[in-house]
């Protein structure tokens, strides 16, 4: 099997945390794994385990609206496609992940079509919902991505109607696995937290405007009700983050908001947090919030992901995107009861234990590529919300 990703360790971000993801457990289950990383910064590294592949494929033409970068992308196909070919053949490749498909994924569709090749796709939410600003060429390759793959994976229902839509002629292989996380890593604190100690929510994210961290700090400066040692900390770093403290600063809340930067390790900041907060515009699937679960932190996010196939109230609290006075309202309301959180939380860790651990992500995996090489990877079972966190299959809709 043979994982073909544009990021991989030590690349921050989700799309590389999940190729090293899969990588590492699908070698530990015994899976002839390896991973082609075709980013072209890493064009020309070797790897001494021989594990990782770094080849760059040439892709420019996708991404750049010129003659110039279509007539480079297409003198270097030809190469492209015979090493593909190569790579795949030497190695016994059966299977190809796409992990998030863009422009590197020609050469994969070719072989698919040749029979050469097995075709999954694992899609994470902006190769679907940013089609539509996408080059024309980019449209067309990710439409054959889509068209020519034996089986689709996202990580969140509100992408399978989002992905339908862009082949209305066809249902797609549509399989929704969940994210996971590292429940042996991400753990509750070894020892409890005081009761009467001072309280805090915590923010972890790149800082990029999805991510709506002003609206965090803003709603903070808005809870009048908070205890008046409560902190706001934010972790991470990213293009809002000096906008963020600017604001910090101008709503009056500075001395009580602590900015981390990007800390080498989030879980001492999560073991100190009472809830996490999230305002995204849109998440698929946010290891963050699987990661505070771990950790038996509750969280407060927007209607996104994850949070919106659990029961409401049991592990978090949903609010509107883009309304700070509300999430200021759900900030007092449960930073109120703090008996509540730690329910919260207890249960948080259990159904991570149950429904978003390593082993439920690689059984999964593993169902996916079964099926996929049995020629069944377009099997349908029929969708709810309520399964996504239960066991998994295949839930290809259509629009």
């Amino acid at each position: 099997m043979l994982l073909v990703t544009p990021w991989y360790p030590p690349t921050i971000g989700g799309v590389a945390t999940v190729a090293e993801r899969l990588h590492r457990l699908f070698l530990a289950a015994g899976v002839v794994s390896r991973v082609w990383l075709c980013d072209g910064q890493a064009h020309g590294r070797v790897d001494p385990d021989g594990r990782v592949i770094y080849r760059w494929i040439p892709d420019t033409a996708f991404y750049t609206r010129s003659a110039r970068a279509v007539l480079a992308t297409l003198a270097r196909a030809p190469f492209a496609l015979w090493e593909a070919y190569r790579i795949v053949r030497r190695h016994g490749i059966r299977t190809v992940v796409l992990v998030y498909p863009t422009g590197y994924a020609w050469p994969f569709i070719a072989l698919r079509m040749l029979g050469v090749i097995n075709l999954v796709s694992s899609c994470h939410g902006n190769e679907i919902l940013k089609f539509a600003t996408s080059s024309g060429l980019a449209t067309r390759l990710f439409r054959a991505v889509l068209r020519r793959c034996d089986a689709i994976t996202v990580p969140a229902a509100h992408l399978i109607p989002e992905a339908a839509k862009l082949l209305p002629d066809r249902t797609l292989p549509i399989w929704l696995i969940p994210n996971c996380v590292d429940d042996t890593y991400f753990v509750p604190k070894a020892e409890a937290r005081p009761t009467n100690g001072p309280s805090s929510l915590i923010h972890i994210s790149a800082f990029t405007p999805r991510k709506r961290t002003l609206d965090i700090v803003r709603a903070f400066a808005l809870a009048r009700g908070l205890p008046p040692d409560c902190r706001l900390v934010m972790v991470g770093i990213g293009p809002e983050y000096e906008a963020a403290r600017a604001l910090a600063t101008s709503e009056g809340v500075a001395e009580r908001v602590d900015f981390i930067g990007a800390p080498d390790d989030v879980r001492p900041y999560l073991w100190n947090a009472d809830v996490l907060v999230m305002a995204s515009d849109e998440e698929s699937g946010p290891l963050t919030l699987l990661e505070a679960m771990a950790c038996e932190v509750p969280w407060i996010m927007t209607p996104w992901g994850i949070a919106m196939t659990l029961p409401r109230g049991e592990y978090g609290e949903i609010v509107p995107g883009r309304a700070p006075d509300r999430l200021a309202a759900t900030m007092e309301q449960m930073l109120s009861d703090r008996p509540r959180l730690r329910a919260m939380g207890a249960r948080g860790r259990l159904k991570v234990e149950e429904a978003f651990g390593q082993a439920r992500y690689l059984e999964r995996h593993l169902d996916l590529l079964r099926a996929v090489e049995r020629g069944e990877g377009d099997a349908a079972i029929d969708y709810s919300a309520a399964a996504v966190a239960a066991p998994l299959g295949p839930v290809s809709r259509g629009a």
